[in-house]
């Protein structure tokens, strides 16, 4: 079994901070929050923050929480090139269910498998939740997305 470490648990803390901490936890994976790996960072800035990742001996095992919010190329792209320059096999996002099949298109494209985060029928947007297999055309391991909902439906 491998353990691994999701920086949310460490938000409050600096980015080299939270490498200490994760190190001492005796675990090199960690899933990056983008507080320790920010989106807005400049290529050259990220290259050095995945650098200061994988030089304290970390493997970074995915991204996230990443919230889709924009149903367009440009919305979802930036968070691929993103994840790809950070060295991130697995974005873990939260996405209201007609962005999906633009989410997949973009996981294929990129080689990046999305694990959907499941808060319940509602998030900070009122409709955001992870649609389970028959609501959305996708079974739970189908592909690069994959859900983890239980529920047979969306409320929007």
């Amino acid at each position: 079994m491998k353990l691994g470490v999701a920086s949310y648990s460490l938000r409050k803390f600096s980015r080299a901070q939270a490498i200490e901490m994760v190190k001492a936890l005796g675990t090199p994976y960690i899933n990056l929050k983008s507080v320790h790996l920010p989106f807005e960072l400049a290529p050259e800035e990220l290259a050095a923050g995945r650098r200061e990742i994988e030089a304290a001996g970390l493997q970074i095992v995915g991204g996230g929480t990443i919230t889709f919010d924009e149903d367009s190329d440009d919305g979802v792209r930036k968070y691929f090139d993103y994840a790809k320059a950070a060295g991130m096999p697995v974005i873990v996002a939260t996405a209201d269910p007609p962005i999906l099949p633009r989410i997949e298109r973009f996981a294929k494209q990129y080689d990046i498998k999305v694990a959907i985060h499941n808060h319940g029928p509602a998030s900070t947007s009122g409709t955001r939740c992870a649609p389970a297999p028959t609501s959305c055309g996708r079974s739970r391991t189908r592909g690069p997305v994959s859900s983890t909902c239980t529920r047979r439906t969306c409320a929007t």
